[in-house]
């Protein structure tokens, strides 16, 4: 009796998971959901959101064409997925951890162009400060270039 329980679960179970045919696997639909959601993020910031139904249609029907995903394809796979929420939640986490390390890795980045930008910056500060010291130090020399002769005026030679 005991076999024969197990043999229904596994017959079951398996009915249950096998994905029909034109459903995504959980790797295609992570890697869409990635690509999806940081379309989103860009729609929201440009402001695309309201009114812009034909841009945000566009950004979708190209991020599909990259996937090799036609609509009806994701439409049936959100339905499948949908009806089967324990194999969908298994999805997000991964979803959600590859956002955040994408951000993580562009904030990072960012935040290295700043730097360099900085230091260019305190480099071409320093180089100001030098030739401005060597100015000081020979103003004759910086007075030859503009007036011919001032050398000689500034140090009061005949």
């Amino acid at each position: 009796m005991a076999n024969k329980n197990f043999l229904y679960i596994v017959i079951i179970f398996s009915l249950w998971s096998c994905r029909p045919k034109g459903v995504l696997s959980s790797g295609q639909m992570e890697d869409l959901f990635v690509d999806l959601h940081r379309a989103e993020g860009i729609i929201y910031v440009k402001g695309y959101k309201n009114g812009h139904d034909s841009v945000v249609g566009l950004t979708y029907d190209s991020i599909l064409a990259a996937h090799g995903v036609t609509r009806a394809q994701l439409d049936s796979s959100l339905v499948w997925y949908t009806d089967n929420p324990m194999l969908f939640d298994k999805i997000y986490p991964h979803v959600m951890e590859r956002l955040e390390k994408m951000k993580e890795e562009e904030q990072a980045a960012h935040e290295e162009e700043i730097r360099r930008e900085k230091e260019e910056m305190q480099r071409a500060a320093n180089q100001k400060h030098i030739e401005d010291d060597l100015r000081l130090k020979n103003p004759s020399a910086e007075a030859e270039k503009t007036v011919p002769n001032a050398g000689r005026m500034l140090r009061k030679e005949p």
